[in-house]
């Protein structure tokens, strides 16, 4: 037992080999030799590498229960887990860390920063703590919140790796951070609440995981997001779905929900729902292939470019435009419908513009009572019930 004693250790290869027991109290084990070092697989209450000429390699799974100091040199932790059970800063680099293809676990009993550096994986696993991001860093394996709270604060968390890279058993708290998948293989976005959330990598299909929350920006930088069947609720406004890659909506439902001004990107959508106060504007012709809702806010197609509204497909799915709130502004636009369209509440500015209700998918029903229309087309097998 070495009490509260510093334990230097300035041999090379394997200078600590344990028979018995090590019982580590509140000492501090210093490595200092050279040029290759293997680090006992022990329970440390301090751990400190240092020698700038070393590479310091762990040699089996250990824990630190105050803290890690990489004072210089390298220290490689392989294929190891590397536990660290002290609170605040566990983890200091002066040095340089290899992560390889270890795990780090965070495991403090109170308020824990985790150290800005790269990482294979990193796992925090301490109920009702708090895991703060001390700085923006990667981790090129599986970030795991296994319990705990994780506080990504106003950082860029990078997650290369592919697969599902982001596992939120427990609480993540985006703050006003950017999460960023930048995976080479297919990869699931996690469902959870996000600031920034940012896909970037060309070639790779991004697959909603679960519901997804973006209060801020959601950018397909490159690369393709597939929406699956999730609902994807943008709280932001301006315009909070950008970006240069490709969205697949599948059968997903993607809710703008900003209460400022706030532009509809121009891309196909399936399910699309307009419910915040803002208003909305086309940037492009408007496609939902499923239903098109407006309960709040205002949505107008352009005095001057009039984009057009197509709701539905003419072979596969049959759309609806549903009114519950807010105010349509249809200007000169074309508006096709191959489904229901119901205008129950609201304001509703016909303008010049034309409806074609098209029931050639199955047999459509028309609902604006006590609503003006302007020009109204019907095709197939189209039905309007008695008024």
């Amino acid at each position: 037992d070495p009490l509260d004693r510093t334990i230097t250790l300035s041999g090379s290869t394997t200078p600590f080999v344990i028979s018995g027991t090590f019982t580590p109290s509140t000492s501090t084990v210093k490595y200092t030799g050279g040029p290759a070092v293997n680090i006992t697989d022990l329970t440390y209450h301090n751990l400190t590498v240092d020698n700038v000429l070393t590479t310091f390699t762990a040699a089996g799974d250990l824990a630190v229960n105050s803290v890690i100091t990489i004072s210089s040199g390298d220290f490689d932790a392989a294929d190891k887990t590397i536990t660290l059970a002290g609170s605040g800063t566990a983890m200091l680099i002066g040095g340089t860390f290899t992560p390889s293809t270890s795990t780090i676990k965070y495991t403090g009993a109170s308020a824990t920063t985790i150290t800005n550096t790269n990482y294979h994986n990193l796992t925090l696993d301490h109920s009702d703590i708090v895991f703060s991001a001390g700085g923006s860093f990667t981790v090129d394996g599986i970030l795991n919140v296994n319990a705990g709270n994780f506080s990504a604060l106003n950082r860029t968390i990078t997650l290369s790796g592919s697969g599902t890279p982001f596992v939120v058993n427990d609480t993540f708290t985006a703050g006003t951070s950017t999460i960023k998948y930048t995976g080479v293989a297919p990869t699931n976005v996690a469902g959870t609440a996000y600031h920034n959330l940012t896909l970037d990598q060309a070639g790779t299909t991004f697959t909603a995981g679960g519901d997804i929350n973006v209060n801020s920006v959601l950018t397909i930088s490159t690369g393709t997001f597939d929406g699956s069947n999730r609902t994807i609720n943008l709280t932001g406004s301006g315009t909070p779905l950008a970006g240069a890659g490709t969205f697949t909506p599948s059968t997903s439902t993607l809710i703008y929900n900003g209460a400022g001004a706030t532009n509809i990107a121009p891309t196909n959508y399936f399910n699309l729902t307009l419910s915040g106060g803002g208003t909305y504007s086309l940037g492009a012709a408007l496609v939902a292939t499923g239903a098109l809702t407006l309960s709040n806010g205002s949505l107008n197609t352009g005095a001057i470019t009039n984009y057009a509204l197509i709701i539905g497909e003419s072979t596969t799915t049959n759309g609806s435009y549903s009114q519950t709130n807010g105010t349509f502004t249809a200007n000169n636009s074309t508006i096709t419908s191959f489904g229901n369209y119901s205008i129950t509440g609201g304001a509703y500015n016909a303008g010049t513009s034309t409806l074609i209700l098209d029931a050639t998918p199955q047999n459509v029903t028309l609902t604006s009572n006590g609503y003006t229309l302007n020009n109204a087309t019907f095709r197939s097998n189209a039905n309007i019930p008695a008024r």
